[in-house]
């Protein structure tokens, strides 16, 4: 169990060695993951900025360096589809993260350093 909040913990990809962005990403797809267009692209020092948005919109989170790695571009293909993606968080070049993102006409929210997010998420979430 995850502690110390008692969580089933359903995969532990830090003992899978030869797992990829691009594996993972898959996977998470097949499980509905980021039904609501969101990426979250983050670097690993500021895991705890956005992680709780992250949570709370089902959101995928990855970081790359370099922008036009074949893992970026299969990420952002699968993204784009939906013509209503969004990327939170920030990269080392802004020109190559907004530059690449708008490629696939993904929309950068410059929100890397961003806490408690997920406060403002359920804002728009519809009672039924």
């Amino acid at each position: 169990k995850a502690a110390p909040l008692n969580l089933q913990l359903l995969r532990d990809f830090t003992a899978e060695k030869n797992l990829t962005y691009i594996s993972i990403f898959n996977e998470f797809m097949s499980y509905n993951g980021n039904k609501n267009d969101f990426i979250i692209f983050q670097e690993l020092s500021k895991y705890q900025y956005l992680s709780d948005f992250a949570i709370a919109s089902n959101s995928f989170v990855f970081y790359e360096n370099n922008m036009g790695t074949h893992t970026v571009d299969v990420i952002f293909t699968q993204l784009s589809k939906s013509n209503k993606a969004r990327l939170l968080g920030w990269g080392n070049s802004e020109g190559d993260l907004v530059g690449t993102s708008s490629k696939y006409n993904i929309s950068v929210v410059a929100s890397d350093w961003s806490e408690n997010l997920s406060q403002f998420y359920l804002l728009n979430q519809s009672k039924t």
